[in-house]
């Protein structure tokens, strides 16, 4: 009986001691996100085009600094329209190659798929089918790129990103190319 109050005492220390830790709150990480994104665009003098729809306009620009917003946070620009005679589909197998970077000063290259120096085989993703690859925000902009021998950068929040990125609350930014695989 006399060691109820030491135990009682012994959890209200530990309460309290959890309760003054400096964690930040999930709030907190993504108003830290924003103003990465925001001091990145910033930084690089990119033009934010605010689409409203998940689709890119007919005409979309194609210049050095032009970024689309989409509506799911994908900041979207197309580096190579690629081949216009060949056009995706839901369910078709692409070879991908990819090379993430931090928007920090310096960027700091997280993995590198870019070229066969780096890696000497592409990623065989299916496209539309997140279970052979989870990054959801490369498989939209994979829909956006449209085109066999495409190329694109993208700014990726946490949200639509994968494993520590989203853990973490980290955007990143990717340079994507990809091939249909016939």
């Amino acid at each position: 009986m006399k060691r109820l109050p030491v135990l009682l005492l012994t959890f209200s220390l530990l309460i309290i001691a959890a309760s003054c830790s400096n964690k930040k709150t999930y709030s907190e990480l993504l108003d830290e996100q924003d103003a990465t994104i925001q001091a990145y665009i910033q930084r690089n003098n990119i033009n934010v085009i605010k689409l409203t729809t998940d689709t890119l306009p007919a005409n979309a620009k194609t210049g050095e600094k032009d970024y689309y917003l989409m509506p799911s946070g994908l900041y979207f620009h197309i580096v190579a329209k690629g081949d216009t005679s060949v056009k995706i589909a839901t369910r078709t197998k692409v070879a991908l190659r990819y090379r993430p970077y931090t928007l920090t000063i310096p960027a700091d290259t997280t993995a590198n798929n870019w070229n066969t120096v780096s890696s000497p085989d592409p990623l065989i993703v299916t496209y539309g089918e997140t279970s052979s690859f989870s990054i959801v925000g490369i498989h939209q902009a994979i829909g956006l790129m449209r085109y066999s021998n495409s190329e694109s950068k993208i700014i990726l929040p946490s949200s639509l990103n994968t494993g520590t990125y989203a853990d973490q609350v980290t955007p990143v930014a990717y340079d994507l190319k990809f091939k249909i695989v016939k």
